[in-house]
């Protein structure tokens, strides 16, 4: 439905989440789930790769959870590429080493991907921690000393960019994190980064722009 209404858009999609039949809630169901991770771009991929993150869920359970993974694309932006790295890891769970096993690996990537002179790299999602360093069971700070040397945290240091699915929304009562953000490479230098406040009206996450230039 989305890549339809962005038909001049060049469009990538990788799964994470399929299930022919969700009984959750119990009471209004979710149903059939198709889901993922979308990238869309004026710019023509050069290629584009799903890879599989660890999970913890093993079958049955599996065949009704997510399956975390993130999508690496490249773009070329003479004279360097462009390297895109689409992410989701794993929200809140007691054994939270499958988490940060999973940020491990993608800062690995990041870090074997990254050459200051060949290319620009960006690392782009939901991370589920907090950005800003604060710390609840949930959404424990951002481990920054896992963000590989020549690279740098950028989020919106003002405005949240989740909140709370305990109950509807009603500002002021629901909790709200700075949990989406990017990563992105010392090559790049970036002008703007804003959480673009809408009331959460279509989703618990708002939207988070960033803009760079090139050095």
């Amino acid at each position: 439905h989305i890549a339809s209404e962005l038909s001049n858009y060049n469009i990538f999609f990788a799964y994470n989440f399929i299930a022919k039949w969700m009984q959750i809630p119990l009471l209004h169901p979710m149903g059939n789930v198709n889901s993922g991770l979308l990238v869309a771009s004026e710019h023509t991929f050069l290629s584009s790769k799903r890879i599989q993150l660890e999970t913890m869920n093993t079958l049955p359970k599996r065949l009704f959870s997510p399956k975390e993974c993130m999508v690496i694309s490249r773009f070329e932006i003479p004279p360097f590429e462009l390297i895109l790295i689409n992410v989701y890891l794993m929200p809140y769970t007691p054994i939270d080493t499958i988490r940060l096993h999973q940020l491990e690996t993608i800062m690995n990537h990041a870090a074997m991907l990254y050459d200051p002179l060949k290319n620009y790299v960006i690392v782009a999602g939901d991370f589920h921690y907090q950005l800003d360093g604060k710390s609840t069971p949930e959404h424990p700070p951002f481990p920054t000393d896992k963000v590989p040397e020549g690279f740098t945290l950028v989020y919106d240091h003002d405005n949240a960019s989740v909140r709370s699915m305990n109950h509807p929304y009603i500002k002021d009562m629901n909790y709200e994190y700075i949990v989406d953000g990017f990563i992105v490479s010392k090559n790049l230098h970036h002008t703007k980064i804003k959480t673009v406040d809408l009331g959460f009206e279509h989703a618990n996450h708002n939207p988070v722009t960033l803009e760079i230039e090139i050095k």
